[in-house]
């Protein structure tokens, strides 16, 4: 069980990455000599959306990464301003997901461990 916690924590950690790193490679395409060069206008509507998408989509995977996997509570987390709170939904989703798939794991190597077992059992007994 230990194990499948540390390595979905891991790739859940390894999501992260990706996304921090996409936002920071989107962020230039922000600037207005950017955008306002070209016909890159479209282009640079749409790194602005996935920029703001990725962002929004950090920021709630992150909350539950901490809540989730460190027991972090929120407002160690980050202290929003009034009008920027989280959207407590997705942060749930996220943990719903994840504990979902956690217990799918569980279950799996289980099943495995018990298919083992059996398959001992027969072996003993033959």
């Amino acid at each position: 069980m230990t194990n499948l916690f540390i390595e979905l924590k891991k790739s859940k950690k390894e999501e992260l990455k990706a996304l921090a790193k996409e936002i920071k490679l989107g962020r230039p395409l922000r600037k207005p000599h950017v955008y306002q060069a070209a016909d890159t206008t479209k282009e640079a509507r749409n790194a602005n959306y996935n920029l703001e998408r990725n962002s929004l989509t950090f920021r709630h995977m992150h909350i539950a990464y901490c809540q989730f996997f460190n027991r972090t509570p929120y407002a160690l987390i980050e202290t929003p301003r009034e009008n920027n709170k989280p959207i407590k939904h997705k942060i749930n989703s996220y943990m719903t997901e994840w504990k979902t798939t956690l217990d799918k794991l569980v279950e799996d190597e289980e099943a495995a461990q018990d298919a083992a077992a059996e398959a001992g059992l027969e072996a003993i007994a033959a």
